[in-house]
């Protein structure tokens, strides 16, 4: 039974508790018919729809468990850069010398660079895309210094 048949029959049976006898003998007649629609008893329709209805307030199922967290990477340095985070570094040190690396790297990747190297302290909480990226735009500095 579909959506719409499912929400008639639930207000046609509501209209059999009707005062006005005319309502209830419309509801009777329209169930009746939809009955007739599904060939079914007004028992098994009834039935049918209370099985749907009763399998749609189930409970949902419980969430997955909690993930465990990321052992953190290790990350690939950048000249003798050091410390907690060497690609934050690289990228911090990119920033600070912009003169040295303004004709690089393209408008995207400056902005990604400031942008990742304020926001971020520790290497540990770059994304896996974020690192490539990071990756590549290092490289390219690197070319620009003559491979230092």
């Amino acid at each position: 039974m579909d959506i719409t048949d499912r929400n008639r029959l639930a207000k046609l049976v509501g209209m059999l508790g009707s005062a006005h006898t005319g309502e209830r003998d419309n509801a009777a007649v329209f169930l009746q018919k939809l009955a007739t629609k599904y060939k079914m008893s007004l028992t098994e329709l009834m039935a049918a729809g209370l099985a749907q209805q009763q399998r749609q307030q189930a409970p949902p199922p419980p969430p997955p468990p909690p993930r465990s967290p990321q052992p953190k990477r290790q990350q690939a340095t950048w000249s003798n850069v050091g410390g907690a985070g060497p690609m934050l570094e690289a990228l911090r040190e990119v920033v600070n010398n912009e003169a040295r690396f303004e004709f690089t790297l393209t408008a995207w990747e400056w902005q990604f660079t400031e942008d990742v190297a304020s926001k971020y302290d520790d290497d540990a909480e770059l994304s896996d895309k974020q690192i490539r990226v990071i990756e590549r735009i290092i490289e390219k500095c690197k070319r620009a210094l003559g491979g230092v």
